[in-house]
């Protein structure tokens, strides 16, 4: 399951020059973060994330629940930035 989201993700990404993965989607209303919208199970309302913390959740396979991440990197667009390497737990 994971593989097909992640393929979904990553089609929505470009790597930047600074080492960033770059999120081309969607954002928040604000645009401050990038988000992506969960497909739907039967039944059930679609959900947005924000695409930093389900990437970061498929890498590490581990929910983070109401735990934060902090991003490392501090680049001129690294507000888009969703590589999962460039956060850690706040």
């Amino acid at each position: 399951m994971h593989e097909d989201l992640i393929e979904t993700l990553m089609e929505k990404t470009v790597p930047s020059e600074d080492g960033c993965l770059l999120w081309l989607g969607k954002l928040t209303s604000d645009c401050l973060a990038p988000v992506f919208t969960l497909p739907r199970k039967k039944g059930e309302k679609e959900k947005q994330v924000r695409v930093s913390r389900l990437m970061w959740e498929i890498q590490n396979d581990e929910q983070l629940g109401s735990r934060r991440l902090k991003r490392t990197c501090s680049n001129a667009n690294s507000q888009y930035c969703v590589d999962p390497s460039h956060y850690e737990l706040a």
